[in-house]
């Protein structure tokens, strides 16, 4: 290499050689771990987590959007949680609910939990049984409060276990129904148990212990196991996940799907009828052209009309 060369190499070096050092200094190769919540089924169902624990134990999980997938009672043996404002419940339905209890059926279901800042709506399912939910703030749910870890006593077979409910909701029981178990609080009641003839209607301030995310805290799992009694008459669970309306067309759709087919069809015909075209139709071929004759008569007549021109213009045209 020449002279000019090695300098360019020189060069080089004494600003890579430090830069490099300095970048080495300031900066080092780090792994971080970012957490972006649930993926997938997950992600949709809020309690994915439970019905996979239970199936553990061999039962049997059906999984509904809404009340209203449920288009027969589940049998008599089953358990139906409903963990929803349940505002897609008609008095009706509540009902039918009840009679399948009756028969020896598993209800369980949670308190409503008003949105921040308005008022508790009546809730029928609360009144028919003779419980009323109470919230802090004079009725109105303004934050969720610190959760607070409850001692939990089932029976005197099962050791207790430690469950955290949300204290700024709880229950008071007026109820005349046997009252087969509670878990109580320092507010009140988190857990009301009935026994209704045959079956049991559970009652809970909060479900939030059964979510993803809290499933695998403190004794929740558990709990749960204790709170669907699971045993060789109860194999299977209904969870209820949504109590989102459907739409209107999809109602219609699953009620008259032959009157939505035939107006279908006669929308489609009257907008093919409408953007025809007025009028008559053009009919094709080639116009008619004149004739030899004819121009040659009409060229004559153009030089006499034009009486104003002068001869010598006249003989030019």
């Amino acid at each position: 290499m020449n002279r000019r060369e090695w300098i360019i190499v020189l060069a080089l070096v004494i600003l890579l050689v430090p830069g490099g050092w300095l970048f080495l200094e300031k900066f080092e190769y780090r792994v971080e771990e970012q957490n972006h919540g649930f993926q997938g089924d997950a992600r949709r169902n809020d309690y994915l987590a439970a019905e996979r624990f239970l199936e553990r134990f061999g039962m049997h999980i059906k999984s509904l959007p809404t009340i209203l997938d449920l288009k027969e009672m589940p049998g008599s043996d089953d358990v139906l949680l409903i963990p929803t404002d349940r505002y897609d419940l008609a008095p009706e339905k509540i009902e039918e609910l009840l009679q399948w209890v009756r028969k020896g059926g598993h209800l369980v279901v949670r308190a409503r939990r008003p949105s921040a800042g308005t008022q508790a709506a009546d809730d029928r399912l609360f009144e028919v049984m003779g419980v009323e939910t109470r919230y802090k703030k004079g009725g109105r749910l303004v934050a969720r409060e610190e959760n607070a870890v409850i001692d939990v006593q089932v029976n005197d077979r099962i050791e207790n276990k430690s469950v955290s409910f949300d204290t700024g909701v709880w229950m008071a029981n007026t109820s005349a129904h046997e009252l087969a178990w509670k878990v109580d609080s320092d507010n009140g009641s988190q857990l009301l148990e009935f026994a209704l003839e045959d079956g049991f209607v559970t009652l809970l301030s909060d479900l939030a212990f059964m979510k993803n995310d809290a499933i695998d805290k403190h004794d929740h799992a558990a709990f749960l196991y204790t709170v669907v009694h699971i045993d060789n008459s109860h194999r299977r669970l209904w969870i209820v996940r949504h109590d989102d309306m459907p739409s209107l067309f999809s109602i219609i759709w699953e009620k008259i799907p032959q009157t939505v087919v035939i107006f279908s069809i006669l929308v489609m015909t009257w907008l093919w009828y409408v953007t025809r075209r007025f009028g008559p139709v053009l009919q094709g071929g080639r116009h008619a052209r004149r004739s030899l004759r004819e121009h040659i008569t009409y060229s004559g007549y153009y030089p006499v009309s034009y009486t104003h021109l002068t001869l010598p213009t006249k003989r030019i045209v």
